[in-house]
């Protein structure tokens, strides 16, 4: 009898711990959606004060739409405001840049709604500062308020990034939206943040701030003082310029060098796009740094081939002129640079030409964006840029031991092979003597003064020259003795606007 008693308790303990199990089972499923719906913080700064609000992904119940869960995470509040609208993880194929994945819901005027961003940067990039960033539907608006100034800018091939300047006082909330050609706008997003006091990326970074724009569009702050005209000289610096000027030639002639100089000039992406700039920052357009150093270098004796024109008669071409993520020019754009300058060099040296454009493929292609990311505090793959590349049908001839023939890539690729537009500058920015390859045809010689600029017109050039004497990146210093040496037709400096001041006083 005591041993079926046992068994007896046995039993009913078993149907009991079952029973639990089953009634913890829906509780257990609950909280495995909330932790799927965490989203971690990324950066130091980023995991601080921080609220994120989101429609779950793989939600395949109804739920109440009223109903609100909080989990913390990274010392980072996470809200998750539950609807019955079902989604998954935003993908974006960038051969369509469409998401495909979350079901379309109607919202005002019967629209379509927009489809939720997704949101991959989420940080404080300033003490009063904080970019967001990610993937939307294809030409999609993003809409951010609450901060101290209405953010509404476009997307690019899908890709978005805002920073949102906000108050330095208490919480502030800041609600996103996205809004696709002829849907309504997507579900809001909402981001509550305070001040900081230790964001100190642009410090950190030893070179430049980042001035995030509109429409996927960024800046090195070093573009601002050219921006606002707060670098402008006075007349007598001009006067001394041209004085200058006038004595690099006096010296190369009476050593024996009729070279001319000419400077090839590179306008700065916010002259070229003033649209994308923020509207904290006012253009000035009375007077101009470059307008200045080019009355100065041009009444001493030197050739300035100024692209500003060109690249503003270029700017909405199906191919960009300027990467959006990265502070350079694209190919395309150092391909215009290289027509205009060699057809003006083809005026004393007709095989000198620029080659045909059939010659050359230009093509968009998704990559990890530019050398903008770590003064923001990202990785390189955190955010993507669609951006204009180069195939050559021709080899270019080149001084680099880790390419036997071909086009020298100067953009960086991860160990996966992921490529990026950021330019690995050490592929071409050592001194380097190249001879062209062609033969039979009368070219000029140069000497060629440079800023990381000429990364991207590097291979364009190589051939067009007999003889191609490269200083190295950022060095400008002018020796007439080594200059005369070397008796080249042209001394070519290659620099961009926001560079001028290297050379304003050397």
């Amino acid at each position: 009898m005591k041993n079926k008693s046992k068994i007896t308790i046995l039993s009913k303990s078993i149907i009991y711990f079952i029973l639990v199990c089953f009634m913890l089972l829906p509780i257990l499923s609950a909280c495995n959606v909330n932790n799927d719906n965490n989203t971690e913080v990324s950066g130091t700064a980023a995991a601080e004060d921080y609220t994120y609000t989101s429609i779950p992904a793989n939600t395949s119940e109804a739920t109440d739409p009223t109903q609100t869960t909080t989990t913390e995470i990274a010392a980072a509040e996470i809200t998750t405001n539950e609807t019955t609208q079902e989604t998954t993880e935003l993908t974006v194929e960038k051969t369509t840049a469409e998401p495909q994945t979350q079901t379309p819901t109607k919202g005002d005027n019967n629209l379509v709604k927009t489809l939720l961003p997704r949101v991959d940067v989420k940080q404080y990039s300033q003490n009063t500062m904080f970019i967001i960033g990610g993937q939307c539907e294809a030409g999609a608006m993003i809409r951010v308020t609450g901060g101290t100034e209405e953010i509404y800018t476009g997307s690019d091939y899908g890709d978005y990034l805002v920073e949102v300047p906000f108050s330095e006082t208490g919480s502030v909330t800041l609600k996103m939206t996205a809004e696709a050609p002829g849907k309504a706008p997507s579900d809001e997003i909402t981001f509550t943040v305070k001040a900081q006091k230790d964001v100190t990326y642009y410090e950190d970074s030893g070179v430049f701030g980042v001035v995030v724009g509109n429409n996927y569009m960024n800046y090195f702050d070093d573009c601002l003082p050219d921006y606002t005209g707060s670098n402008l000289i006075s007349e007598s610096d001009i006067a001394a310029l041209q004085k200058r000027t006038e004595k690099k030639i006096s010296d190369l002639r009476a050593k024996g060098c009729n070279a001319e100089i000419v400077y090839l000039l590179v306008p700065n992406p916010m002259r070229i796009y003033p649209e994308d700039v923020p509207k904290r920052y006012i253009f000035y357009k009375t007077d101009t740094l470059l307008r200045q150093w080019k009355e100065g270098v041009t009444a001493g004796g030197a050739t300035v081939i100024d692209l500003t024109d060109l690249m503003l008669a270029h700017k909405n071409d199906e191919f960009k002129i300027f990467h959006k993520t990265d502070s350079h020019w694209t190919e395309y754009g150092a391909y215009l640079g290289y027509d205009t300058l060699m057809n003006y060099i083809a005026k004393k040296f007709p095989d000198a030409a620029p080659r045909p454009s059939s010659d050359f493929e230009f093509y968009n292609k998704e990559v990890n964006f530019g050398d903008i990311y770590a003064t923001i505090g990202l990785n390189l793959s955190d955010l993507r840029e669609t951006s204009t590349f180069a195939n050559f049908k021709f080899d270019p001839p080149h001084y680099n031991p880790d390419y036997n023939t071909g086009h020298v890539n100067i953009y960086d690729q991860d160990c996966a092979m992921k490529m990026s537009v950021r330019i690995i500058h050490a592929r071409v920015q050592f001194e380097q003597t190249v001879q062209s390859n062609l033969t039979g045809l009368k070219l000029p010689s140069a000497y060629i003064l440079r800023d990381s600029f000429e990364g991207p017109l590097h291979a364009f050039i190589t051939d067009r020259f007999s003889t191609a004497t490269f200083k190295g990146m950022w060095d400008y210093d002018f020796s007439a003795t080594k200059i005369a040496h070397l008796n080249p037709d042209y001394v070519l400096y290659v620099i961009s606007e926001r560079n001028i001041k290297s050379v304003l006083y050397n």
